[in-house]
């Protein structure tokens, strides 16, 4: 596969280990389009209630002292499958009290997966097992984007959908690089091949397999 991008990022070094085929190009653009009510469903904006930023802060070591914790839950959307995690942003808290407080640079933990959710927020236990369980609505959404993975996100009060480079999201943490170049290839492969195989349906088609019949326009009612 031949990926073409001014950008690196950890798996592109497989492209070579495993020979490159120039009939296989993917083209890995940096994009991101904002998620609308013109361009996403009602169930789609339903679904993505688990995104969002929270913000606290914690006790950490002493060399630390006292630092704000921003939490910032996404969606990554990879060949086909959900992978929800929450990056972690530390930042210095200064507490102008201390005269001796030092500050400490501001670092990123991304940790993948469901979150374990206390059983008494209802609430935030039902937004994520109506995700667990509409996965494929989510996985829908790449129309807006032509690209094998993409996350989304939310930013400034808006969803957006963008693609990522995996490196920058601690995914290589998950996913080996052979893995990841892998399953990129066989979906780039499924991708070309539903474009270029598209199968063309007429009007009457259409209104045949929706249960309407061509002379009444009225579904047919069942025997």
């Amino acid at each position: 596969m031949l990926i073409i991008d001014k950008r690196a990022d950890y798996y592109d070094s497989m492209a070579y280990a495993y020979g490159i085929d120039n009939k296989r190009v993917f083209v890995r653009k940096s994009q991101e389009i904002e998620i609308t009510n013109a361009n996403a469903t009602y169930t789609e904006h339903q679904l993505l209630r688990v995104v969002g930023w929270s913000t606290c802060r914690r006790n950490v070591t002493q060399e630390e002292r006292l630092c704000e914790s921003n939490n910032h839950t996404q969606l990554l959307v990879f060949c086909g499958k959900v992978y929800p995690f929450i990056e972690t942003t530390f930042r210095p808290y200064e507490d102008k009290r201390d005269e001796h407080f030092e500050l400490i640079p501001i670092a990123s933990v991304f940790n993948y997966g469901y979150p374990e959710i206390d059983t008494k927020s209802t609430y935030t236990r039902q937004k994520w097992e109506d995700l667990k369980l509409n996965e494929n609505i989510i996985v829908g959404m790449g129309r807006l984007l032509d690209s094998p993975y993409f996350v989304i996100g939310r930013h400034n009060g808006r969803y957006d959908i963008r693609v990522p480079l995996l490196r920058e999201i601690g995914f290589h943490n998950i996913m080996q690089a052979d893995e990841c170049y892998q399953q990129i290839e066989m979906k780039v492969n499924e991708l070309s091949n539903v474009e270029n195989n598209m199968v063309v349906v007429g009007n009457d088609d259409r209104i045949q397999q929706h249960g309407f019949d061509l002379t009444t326009s009225f579904r047919n009612r069942p025997k």
